[in-house]
């Protein structure tokens, strides 16, 4: 079916994308947008804009838990709002109060990636839950977040394929209600 004709059809107006970070949930949700027309919740970009600092800053001076703590209360709001997509940070899943108000909210999907190609998206970034992480830790950690990312979500899509195959199935699913 033709993107146009999904467009079209949709019956899901409440959207939210979770996974590991480097999975592609903010530029996934930004071309689902252009299809869809909702408002767009970036939660680490709200939070940054928020706190007026970078994610790696507010973790530095604040520490995880004010930013778990600002990211639940942004979450808490959001899900207030009758349509729009919610693009969560990959942490959003630690804590199920965040999940309770997403699943009731939305359709939750999981954008799954394999962690060699996650390491290769962010080898360069300086997220800080990557910071002195070997590779068997970076591992448990990609594992033990990739449980609570199928315990929470309604659809897994694949995001390690081309961008346009990802669209499409997502439209497909929203247009499928």
């Amino acid at each position: 079916m033709q993107l146009t004709r999904l467009k079209e059809n949709l019956t899901i107006r409440r959207i939210v994308f979770i996974g590991f970070m480097g999975c592609g949930k903010t530029t996934i949700s930004e071309e689902i947008q252009k299809y869809i027309n909702e408002p767009l919740y970036n939660i680490d970009k709200i939070i940054q804009l928020q706190e007026q600092r970078t994610i790696s800053d507010i973790f530095f001076h604040r520490g995880e838990k004010f930013f778990r703590d600002t990211e639940e209360k942004i979450i808490s709001s959001l899900t207030m709002n009758s349509t729009g997509i919610i693009d969560c940070g990959g942490g959003a899943v630690e804590r199920e109060v965040n999940m309770r108000h997403l699943g009731t909210w939305g359709e939750v999907f999981w954008l799954d990636c394999p962690l060699e190609i996650i390491q290769k998206r962010v080898e360069n970034s300086d997220r800080p839950l990557l910071q002195n992480k070997g590779h068997k830790e970076l591992k448990d950690f990609y594992l033990r977040r990739n449980q609570l990312y199928k315990k929470y979500s309604k659809h897994r899509i694949d995001s390690s394929r081309e961008i346009q195959i990802i669209i499409n199935n997502i439209m497909e699913i929203l247009s499928k209600g």
